[in-house]
């Protein structure tokens, strides 16, 4: 499914965006940082990226780009609010040379930075937010 899902939604994408348009897809981390137990997720995700790649090749004459945003961990997710997952928390945060986890906010910003002019040129990219972690 993280496949065939990103595949049909970047195929209508690329049929409905306007000349000078931006597509995004947001990512994992596991596509830069290889773990352990998520070997098949982690493979299907890098899927998402070269598709990404593939169609800013063949968008770029239309001058729409293609990106993808990977973010580490985020702060607040799910796994996170379990008071139970408060040493793997930890353990997260000792990865990440910033010394904290991320935030939606800072995924925001880096989509929203990729959706705007001064972006015009990136594409193709995967543009890792996670504090340095990977």
């Amino acid at each position: 499914m993280n496949t065939k899902g990103p595949y049909f939604v970047l195929r209508e994408a690329a049929r409905r965006i306007a000349d000078r348009g931006r597509i995004i897809t947001i990512s994992s981390n596991t596509t830069t940082v290889p773990q352990l137990g998520v070997g098949l997720y982690g493979t299907s995700k890098v899927a998402t990226g070269y598709l990404v790649k593939v169609l800013a090749m063949e968008l770029g004459p239309r001058r729409v780009t293609v990106n993808t945003v990977v973010p580490g961990p985020i702060d607040g997710a799910g796994i996170f609010t379990d008071p139970a997952n408060d040493e793997y928390q930890r353990s997260l945060i000792e990865m990440v040379p910033i010394g904290r986890l991320g935030t939606t906010e800072d995924v925001a910003g880096v989509t929203a930075f990729l959706a705007g002019d001064e972006a015009a040129l990136i594409t193709g990219q995967q543009l890792v937010c996670d504090g340095g972690m990977h």
